[in-house]
């Protein structure tokens, strides 16, 4: 052991220093002190490294995702969106033609001039005949000044269920049940009769002729509802009339355009017993039937 004042060595047990006289248990304590703050810092690094040891361990276990780990998410991101456009294409298509799929309830048919023929007890043949006379007149007073042949009077376009026929003459036009035949083209083109393929008792005639006489509306009317002698429904418009009546157990409706040069005239009949067909078929048919050019002769 060395004095620290005169930095001598001293003899052990000596309580003072032999050479300068220095006490010895005061630098004891002083050394004993020294070295108890030497550890301190040397025991707190130690701690402080300690505590750092897992924090540096946690770092270093944060490593960034790899390449082929980072290729393998994007892959499967992109599988995702594909089978979500896959299931709208398969979808969205059905919906659409659901929505767009007509029900049965949405057909839609139009319906004017309804006829409410009255029950008559009167016994005339006047009145089927005068339509199928009217037709056979027309056709023999135009055979004098016209040369038209059927095949140039006879046009066809079939249209939801019906067959729409126009008059390549006169230019008038009518639809019907696509069942119906054609029995009889009048040969001047004039006009034709149709009748129904399943029952021939409903038939319907229209035709066309020249005013040649220059009758007008009222006068037409008047002199039809003269000739058959029955009173019935009747209704008219600015160039059109309609004359419905009963006779022999059977319903003519009859509706006519009249036109400072030619007339147009359809003709619809069907037994009293067959009402609910034959209205059915003035419901539908007569609202398409046009008049073409009436201001002209044909």
């Amino acid at each position: 052991m060395y004095c620290t004042t005169c930095g001598k060595e001293i003899e052990p047990g000596a309580r003072f220093c032999n050479h300068c006289g220095a006490p010895i248990e005061s630098q004891m304590n002083e050394s004993a002190g020294n070295s108890f703050e030497k550890t301190v810092p040397l025991n707190t690094s130690d701690a402080a490294s300690s505590e750092n040891a897992p924090v540096s361990s946690a770092s270093s276990k944060r490593t960034p995702l790899s390449r082929n780990a980072k290729i393998g998410i994007a892959i499967g991101v992109v599988a995702i969106v594909v089978l979500v456009i896959i299931a709208l294409v398969f979808l969205l298509p059905n919906q659409s033609q659901d929505n767009s799929t007509p029900t049965e309830s949405e057909t839609k048919t139009t319906v004017i001039d309804r006829t409410e023929p009255q029950d008559q007890s009167q016994d005339q043949n006047s009145g089927q005949s005068s339509s199928q006379d009217t037709a056979s007149d027309a056709d023999a007073s135009e055979n004098s000044s016209q040369s038209g042949t059927a095949s140039d009077a006879y046009s066809e376009s079939s249209i939801e269920g019906y067959t729409l026929y126009t008059n390549g003459r006169f230019g008038y036009s009518i639809a019907y049940p696509n069942y119906y035949l054609v029995p009889y083209v009048s040969e001047n083109g004039s006009g034709i009769t149709i009748e129904d393929n399943n029952d021939d008792e409903i038939r319907i005639d229209v035709w066309g002729n020249n005013n040649s006489a220059g009758e007008t509306l009222d006068e037409r009317f008047l002199s039809l509802v003269e000739t058959v002698g029955i009173e019935g429904y009747t209704a008219s418009g600015d160039t059109w009339y309609v004359y419905s009546y009963e006779a022999n157990g059977r319903v003519i409706y009859t509706k006519e355009y009249v036109g400072s040069g030619s007339i147009a005239t359809m003709s619809i009949s069907y037994p009293r017993s067959m009402s609910s067909v034959g209205d059915a078929l003035v419901e539908a048919v007569a609202p398409t039937f046009e008049p073409g050019d009436t201001s002209v002769a044909h």
